[in-house]
């Protein structure tokens, strides 16, 4: 097979799949936002900040590439969602193609494409394909890495098979120093590529590339440790509590640790893996990725006993950092990383199966072959192929057949059912998103949020700041600056937490019923410091912004500390109600222009709204 033949069928069949099967919402986790509000702020003055934030601190979690890489779009004029969104398909094509290369360098054109293909029509990499996050630039920096760094050595070639991967082939100086590059790149994609930094270290040092890890170490430790003291572990930190998202749990023990462990290596072997490759198998999912995992395992044993590579380390390096993962953390986004490797090892350790069963059967074949050959030839027999000599039966023929349909079988079914899984709401989706703009195919508590968030950018103070469920998508949607409120049951916590950051209005929606919790007994508390600036939606899935008297207003606070409490014990257990916002009990404070909800053109627009606010400033 060419070169360019495999590359352009690997390719192809990921991009006809993902694009086939693909929605145009936008993704409501907030982390598309976040990193587009980086971008922003790189275009905007070359500073890293979250200009999302009332005091735009200095962002420390998320490394810069990826924001950088948006920034490089938005200078070049991008605005609409949909455009971001296919630089995400743009880059697991891109990752698609180096898996190909990776394999194909490995063990073969043959191994190469079929592991590009299952790869590229896996389901969890048609899911990435879709979204605006860092995953497809890291797996495209990532796979490329692995195929510079890769040595000449596979299925192909007997004659190195069993040669040490530090005695064959290594890379040319230029892959060596371009793989070394791509190592660091990915990891300022994502904190999660240390493990193939260290990973490269180690190879250069049981390969003994004494000068080459010296340069790579002189490279990397100034950015490291700069990068490291600006984040302050922030990462680290998080990783060790027992709930990230509840830090009040504490740290994990080693009991705690333990328990994780085995967790994850059953959520990933059992769950996300198997559903990352091939869509939903229900219950087969636990058997296909329990053998997918054997099979690779094999494969890498069978490497590492003749000199492990990159790649080789990597899988222990990566694979420790799941199974030590917050399993609040894990899903299969996280098992991108380990996909191509388990995929290529997986169908290594097959071929090296069947090949084995071939020799046998064809042994076995030939010696009755022989034995009925003079019989076979007085009777004329047209059983056998005339090409073939009397030691190869006509069996040949049909065996390449049929070991050439399982591998199609074995790369169709889970591509298809990837496919169908996304397929199956792609086309409702894709119509309600033209209607009702980049989240017109979610629930309508969710939407609220996004009309509210255009309402207030139309209408709201320069410089307003708001509490929001979705901060960074709130900002996205309306330009205005955004926190999140406080997940206390206090109500003087509310309040002291916005005059500390000059919070103005509250955004209250029926997102997931916290603001129930906690905004409604700020509200009860503290009627005389509220009042109504505009409500849209049914009671189910109502939304207020809410306007925040601040006390230099001359609102003066006499609770005492037994009517705070009281006034808490009066709020509603009902999580979507709100009296306290009933028209009977709150004042309105409408804006100039009204409370009139945005035009449906401009709920329907799929251009970033922040992008566009800020260019006509």
């Amino acid at each position: 097979m060419r070169l360019w033949a495999g590359l352009a069928v690997a390719v192809a069949v990921h991009i006809v799949l993902a694009t086939s099967a693909s929605a145009p919402q936008v993704h409501h986790g907030g982390d598309n936002a976040g990193y587009l509000s980086l971008a922003h702020s790189l275009v905007q003055d070359g500073s890293y900040r979250e200009q999302w934030h009332p005091g735009q601190p200095e962002h420390s979690k998320y490394p810069p590439l990826y924001p950088a890489f948006l920034a490089a779009m938005i200078f070049a004029g991008a605005k609409s969602w949909g455009v971001f969104k296919a630089s995400s398909l743009a880059l697991t094509a891109l990752a698609t193609a180096f898996c190909f290369l990776w394999g194909r360098r490995m063990y073969g054109d043959r191994a190469g494409l079929v592991a590009a293909v299952l790869f590229g029509a896996s389901y969890a990499v048609l899911y990435s394909a879709q979204w605006i996050l860092s995953e497809p630039l890291f797996l495209a920096l990532k796979t490329a890495c692995l195929w510079l760094l890769a040595p000449r050595h596979g299925l192909g070639e007997p004659q190195r098979t069993d040669t040490p991967a530090s005695a064959s082939l290594g890379p040319a100086p230029w892959r060596l120093a371009a793989g070394l590059a791509l190592a660091m790149a990915a990891y300022f994609t994502r904190a999660a590529a240390l493990p193939l930094v260290a990973a490269v270290a180690l190879w250069l040092a049981t390969s003994r590339r004494w000068k080459a890890l010296a340069a790579f170490a002189a490279a990397a430790a100034a950015p490291l440790f700069l990068w490291h003291t600006r984040s302050g572990g922030e990462y680290v930190s998080e990783f060790w509590l027992i709930n990230p998202y509840q830090p009040d749990l504490g740290q994990a023990g080693l009991g705690d640790l333990a328990v994780r462990a085995a967790t994850n290596a059953w959520l990933y072997a059992g769950d996300y893996i198997p559903n990352g490759l091939a869509g939903s198998l229900g219950g087969l999912a636990p058997l296909v990725g329990i053998a997918l995992i054997a099979a690779a395992a094999v494969e890498w044993l069978r490497r590492v006993r003749s000199g492990p590579g990159v790649a080789e380390f990597f899988v222990v390096l990566y694979g420790g950092l799941m199974l030590a993962w917050p399993t609040q953390w894990a899903g299969d986004r996280f098992a991108l990383p380990i996909l191509p490797v388990t995929i290529l090892y997986a169908y290594a350790s097959a071929a090296r199966l069947a090949k084995y069963g071939a020799k046998r059967a064809e042994r076995g074949l030939t010696a009755a072959g022989r034995s009925g050959a003079r019989a076979a030839a007085r009777r004329k027999s047209a059983r056998r192929d005339p090409r073939a000599s009397p030691g190869q039966p006509l069996a040949a023929g049909w065996r390449r057949w049929a070991v050439g349909a399982a591998l199609a079988a074995a790369v169709a079914v889970p591509a298809g059912l990837s496919w169908d899984r996304l397929r199956a709401t792609s086309p409702g989706c894709a119509e309600a998103t033209v209607a009702g703009g980049p989240w017109g195919c979610y629930a309508p508590n969710i939407r609220a949020l996004h009309v509210m968030a255009l309402f207030a950018g139309d209408h709201l103070p320069e410089g307003s700041v708001v509490y929001s469920r979705k901060p960074r998508l709130f900002y996205a949607f309306s330009g205005m600056q955004s926190v999140a409120y406080p997940r206390s049951r206090d109500p003087s916590r509310f309040m002291a937490v916005a005059d500390s950051l000059g919070v103005g209005y509250v955004a209250r929606s029926s997102w997931d019923g916290s603001e129930a919790a906690f905004v409604d007994p700020a509200v009860a508390a503290y009627p005389e410091r509220f009042c109504r600036v505009a409500a849209f939606g049914s009671a189910a899935t109502s939304i207020s912004l809410l306007a925040i008297e601040s006390r230099a207003a001359g609102i003066t606070d006499t609770r005492t500390e037994g009517e705070d409490a009281r006034a808490e014990g009066a709020r509603t257990d009902r999580e979507d109600a709100d009296p306290a916002l009933s028209r009977g009990q709150l004042r309105d404070c409408p804006p100039e222009g009204g409370s009139t909800a945005p035009s449906r053109a401009a709920v329907a627009s799929m251009t970033v709204p922040f992008l566009r606010r800020s260019e006509s400033r």
